[in-house]
This record gives structure tokens, C-alpha cells and sequence, in this order.
């Protein structure tokens, strides 16, 4: 066949039948997968139309696309992220809806999903940390699943790895000073607890008497994320943690107003304390302000289930505006 030097490709056949596209500059080769001259040429049309009218290339993908599924030109990110906040448990639920208010996903949240390119993907996974890489793959992975991404936007190998920052548990030392602190009885003994057990805040905070069973020595107790179903969980009941326990109410909750925690303001110069139950942990931080404060996300630790249950504390100052370690 003579070569057309006006068009990017050109067609030819092999022995066995099938037809094959070539491109003229590059002479770079590739099957069209027929043995049809018909269907064959269709396609190098469309290749060859596809390199001069970009544009239009588009367009008509968003015509083919519509005849498929009407709404799959109009469908955008805010969709995909509506389905999956109605995915799994109902607390997965909220945590996924809370967190897709977050000023990270705006500049793609009314962005029609055929016209996002990985460009796009990139630009925020790079200007934020994992949780949004985590989440932005996620919702990626869905809409394919779903079929309303006709084609993956990026490929398995080209999401950036997700690297976590190394965690700790907390010291003796940092323990002492939170208790030191805590002007609250049932609040420092909360805390004695969670250091001594590893328990999970809301699991600790959710405990009855009900859940010791004095003669055998045990704690025993169903982890909220695991759901009622699962095995539970059955902890030791050590000498410290029996001490603690004999200083707990003998019936009903043992923590009684901490079953639904609400964030406080700690005065001035104290140690920064947990103010909220739900993950992530918050810590309050006095700012200098009277009558304010504002609450940091805290890692917990995954390196041991005792002694762990913050990462991070520090004296609070009168101009304290973060806790790093």
C-alpha cells in the first residue's frame, strides 16, 4: 500500500489474514485485531480522525458515550462520592460522608468524570496526604466498577505509593502529665484505663459492669467496628487494671457521661488531653484566647495494643498552636 503522508497511520496485512495499523513517522506497528477490511479500515479512520480533530474526537466519544448512558456526560465526581456514603456500616457511612466534605476534593467534586484526566487525579494526591490519595482511589475504583468511567483514568501502577509516617505510643512520662492534668475524676480514671488495657476510646467508653467477669478475671466486651456478630474480645484482668475497675461503678456504665463525649476547652498552661472519642483522636489546644480552643487530629499508635492511646502531647502554652513530636 502507498504510504499517504497526510494521514498519521496506515493500513496493511499480515500473512495470517489479520490487519494491522502502522504509523508513518514513527513506523510504530500495532494490531487492529480483524480480518475484516471493512472494520478494519472503520478503524484507522477513526485513529487517523481521532490525531487531526482532537476536539471533535471528543465530542463524538460524548455522543457514543450518551447513547450508552444519557447520563454518563453529565455524571460527575459528587455522584461517586453520594454512592459510597451509601456503602457499608452505617458508621463507615458517616465517616466516608464526613470526610468527602473536605476542601480537597472541590476542585474535581462538579467535574464530569469522562472529562478527568489523570492529570487531574495527581494534581491532588500531590498538594494533600494519604487519607485523600486513599479516598480519591477508592472513589476512582468504584466508578469504574460501576461502569460510569467507560476506561480507568489511571492505571494500577502509575497511583503514587502511600507512605506512612512512622507512629509511637505514648510515654510514662507524657501519660503522668495528662493525668496530672486532668481535673476531671471519671475523665482521669478513663484515661489510667485506656493506658492500662489498649482498649479503643469508644469501646472503653461504652463498657458496663456487666462486661467483668470477676470470677474468671476477665474483661470481656464486642469491638464496635467489628459488629455484633464477631468474636469477642477478652482482656486479663491484671492487678492495676482490678484496682481501676474496683473504683468503677458496680453496675451500668462504667463511664457513665462519657458514653456520648462532647469536646471541652482546657485552661490555660495545662497539658493538651483528648476531648473527643471518635476517631480521629482530637486534642485540645489552648491558643491564648480566652473562652477558645482548637482541636488537632492525632494519629494513634499501630505498634502496640497497650500504652498507645495518643501519639502526641505537649505542654500547652499561652501562644500553642500545634503539637508536633
Amino acid at each position: 500500500m502507498e504510504k499517504n503522508v497526510q494521514l498519521k497511520y496506515r493500513l496493511y496485512r499480515r500473512r495470517n489474514g489479520v490487519f494491522y495499523w502502522q504509523e508513518n513517522d514513527s513506523k510504530k506497528q500495532g494490531t487492529l485485531r480483524t480480518s475484516d477490511r471493512r472494520e478494519a479500515e472503520r478503524l484507522l479512520n477513526a485513529m487517523n480522525e481521532s490525531h487531526r480533530e482532537p476536539t471533535l474526537n471528543l465530542n463524538l466519544a460524548r455522543a457514543y458515550l450518551a447513547a450508552h448512558d444519557p447520563k454518563m456526560a453529565q455524571r460527575t465526581w459528587q455522584a461517586v462520592m453520594d454512592e459510597m456514603a451509601t456503602h457499608g456500616i452505617p458508621t463507615t457511612q458517616q465517616r466516608c460522608a464526613r470526610g468527602f466534605q473536605s476542601k480537597a476534593y472541590d476542585q474535581m467534586r462538579n467535574k464530569p468524570l469522562v472529562q478527568t484526566t489523570g492529570a487531574d487525579l495527581l494534581a491532588i494526591i500531590h498538594t494533600n496526604g494519604n487519607c485523600v490519595a486513599h479516598y480519591l482511589r477508592r472513589l476512582h475504583n468504584l466508578a469504574v466498577d460501576l461502569g460510569w468511567l467507560p476506561w480507568p483514568v489511571l492505571a494500577k501502577r502509575a497511583w503514587p505509593k502511600i507512605r506512612s509516617r512512622s507512629k509511637r505510643a505514648i510515654t510514662a512520662e507524657e501519660h503522668e502529665a495528662v493525668i496530672a492534668s486532668e481535673k476531671n475524676p471519671e475523665r482521669r480514671v478513663y484515661y489510667e484505663f485506656l493506658y492500662e488495657s489498649g482498649a479503643a476510646q469508644t469501646d472503653a467508653a461504652n463498657l458496663t459492669a456487666e462486661d467483668i467477669d470477676w470470677r474468671n478475671g476477665v474483661l470481656v466486651y464486642r469491638r464496635k467496628k467489628l459488629g455484633p456478630f464477631s468474636e469477642p474480645c477478652r482482656l486479663t484482668i491484671g492487678t492495676k487494671l482490678r484496682t481501676l475497675l474496683n473504683n468503677l461503678p458496680h453496675s451500668g456504665d462504667l463511664f457513665p457521661t462519657l458514653s456520648e463525649p462532647q469536646p471541652t476547652i482546657i485552661p490555660e498552661n495545662s497539658v493538651a488531653v483528648v476531648v473527643s472519642l471518635e476517631l480521629p483522636l482530637l486534642v485540645c489546644i489552648h491558643t491564648g484566647t480566652l473562652g477558645r480552643s482548637v482541636q488537632r487530629p492525632v494519629g494513634i499508635s499501630s505498634v502496640s495494643h497497650r500504652k498507645h492511646w495518643v501519639t502526641a502531647v505537649a505542654p500547652c502554652t499561652k501562644h500553642t498552636q500545634e503539637v508536633r513530636l
